[in-house]
């Protein structure tokens, strides 16, 4: 079967109401990638220096990089080729107030859990990204696929239960994968007039 490129408007309403009523770190990863466009890669290697909350812009200046070496697999950030190549996202909507909130909960958190000895994160490399795990190392495009994963099958049985009580046939959310959700924030722009050139970096 044909991979599904992109979300229908009610398929892509859905998944943000969801990850607005279910905040957590990797939830506003995947709304940051919803609401900018950015790729999985860039939203896991992004760093709060790269965040200009007066200019309200994010920079994009790296993505998450991952490969396996001696039998284990190693994360690096890479950068962009050039100073060129760096893209400039303007906040869309609350995104800029979201991530003030969660820059505020999450120095807080990782403060704890270096008291605590729970952060294993390496402190050079990783220290400054916006989304990590709790043990400080960076969040993967694996976790955010399991996020859409986990939504699909949450929702998808809410539907099944449904559909029977209302006597219809059930209506399921697709299959997901996290470039989808660049691919439609892109079609939405291409469809609101912006050139496609512009879209495609």
């Amino acid at each position: 079967a044909q991979k599904l490129e992109r979300y229908s408007p009610a398929e892509y309403k859905k998944i943000v109401d969801y990850v607005l009523a279910n905040p957590s770190p990797r939830n506003l990863g995947i709304l940051l990638t919803i609401c900018s466009g950015m790729r999985i890669g860039e939203v896991c290697a992004l760093q709060w220096k790269d965040i200009d909350f007066e200019k309200k812009i994010i920079y994009i200046r790296r993505a998450l990089v991952n490969f396996y070496a001696d039998g284990k697999k190693r994360l690096f950030l890479s950068p962009t080729k050039t100073e060129n190549s760096v893209r400039i996202i303007p906040f869309v909507k609350d995104v800029g107030v979201i991530l003030e909130k969660w820059y505020e909960i999450s120095k807080d958190f990782l403060k704890m859990q270096k008291i605590n000895g729970y952060w294993k994160g390496n402190e050079e490399e990783f220290g400054d990204l916006v989304f990590t795990t709790k043990l400080g190392t960076p969040v993967t495009r694996y976790q955010f696929e399991k996020i859409l994963n986990n939504f699909e099958k949450s929702y998808n049985k809410e539907e099944k239960l449904l559909s029977t009580v209302e006597q219809r046939i059930p209506v399921y959310f697709p299959h997901s994968y996290p470039h989808m959700l660049r691919h439609t924030f892109c079609t939405y722009l291409i469809k609101a007039g912006i050139d496609v050139k512009i879209v495609q970096r």
